[in-house]
């Protein structure tokens, strides 16, 4: 069963690490000032307001700035971890302690 995304903005509240050259790519699209360290000093998208610097909320729908050049991890969520309806069903706590530590 594939995913179906509901554009609710939940993946984009969580602080996906940035590989060096995901990092380039951003910034060769023209972004800047988008990192943030997090407690053991890896880059990460800094938040703005709890959401991902680059997720736009419009009419109750989300979008990302960045879509073609997203890192890896949010390319891969919700990994395989949905409801029987392919809906997203993950815990923020459980997901935090499993991908992002």
């Amino acid at each position: 069963m594939s995913f179906n995304c509901k554009r609710c903005g939940y993946c984009c509240t969580l602080v996906p690490r940035l590989g060096f050259f995901e990092m380039i790519k951003i910034w060769l699209k023209g972004n800047r000032n988008f990192i943030e360290k997090d407690g053991a000093g890896r880059r990460c998208i800094k938040l703005v307001d709890g959401d991902c610097y680059f997720l736009e909320r419009k009419d109750g729908k989300t979008s990302c700035r960045i879509y073609d050049v997203r890192p890896q991890t949010c390319r891969d969520f919700p990994y395989g971890e949905k409801n029987n309806t392919g809906e997203c069903n993950v815990d923020k706590r459980s997901f935090k302690e499993k991908y992002l530590s």
